[in-house]
């Protein structure tokens, strides 16, 4: 993972001047303990992978320069955190309707069709209750540890990839590729298909 993250430095560093040094805001390497500490609250393991990558750092600041994919990076604090919000909504039945039926989600093949699951834990934020989580409880189909992307106001649940290292990998090819770029007028990471998506708008 060490390579994984110098890739990642490197490309953000050449996007714009604005991310120049912006390592100064990601925090040093999560602990053994911390780590294990998390598990015991979630009740579940993180893949070894996921956890190597979170040694060398431990997320970023809450209000740095969201960079995964224009998202906050969670450390395990913040990890914590947005997943308690989800817990607690989901403990006081937020996901049911007026019949306490629980609400379904149209997920894809290998994500079970919960509209929320404790097992889905989130490790980036867009800022309006939207996350890529790790999901740890996948369906017979899918993989443990793969990655997908949770939305709070649309039933939709996609299959990013089918591991941490797939995603993060597949990630940094993308900036290597030059499909992101640094808006202005937004103040965060855009890919161009986007962008030009909010232009026309």
């Amino acid at each position: 993972m060490d390579q994984a993250w110098n890739k990642l430095i490197k490309c953000l560093d050449q996007i714009t001047d604005d991310f120049k040094e912006f390592n100064y805001d990601l925090h040093p390497g999560v602990t053994d303990k911390k780590i294990l500490s998390l598990e015991n609250t979630i009740k579940k393991q993180f893949p070894d992978d996921f956890k190597a990558f979170y040694k060398i750092h431990n997320g970023e600041n809450a209000h740095g320069y969201g960079i995964m994919k224009g998202e906050e990076f969670l450390s395990m604090e913040r990890i914590q955190e947005e997943w308690t919000v989800w817990k607690e909504l989901l403990e006081n039945n937020s996901f049911t309707d007026d019949e306490d039926d629980a609400f379904v989600s149209d997920p894809d093949s290998g994500i079970k069709n919960d509209w929320w699951n404790v097992n889905w834990i989130p490790f980036t934020y867009d800022g309006s209750g939207n996350h890529i989580c790790i999901d740890l409880d996948p369906s017979e189909e899918g993989n443990y540890g793969q990655i997908i992307r949770v939305w709070h106001d649309d039933a939709v649940r996609e299959l990013l990839a089918n591991s941490f290292t797939e995603w993060i990998q597949e990630y940094i090819s993308q900036l290597e590729n030059n499909e992101y770029l640094y808006s202005e007028d937004y103040g965060m990471l855009v890919h161009k298909s986007d962008l030009e998506d909010w232009e026309e708008d």
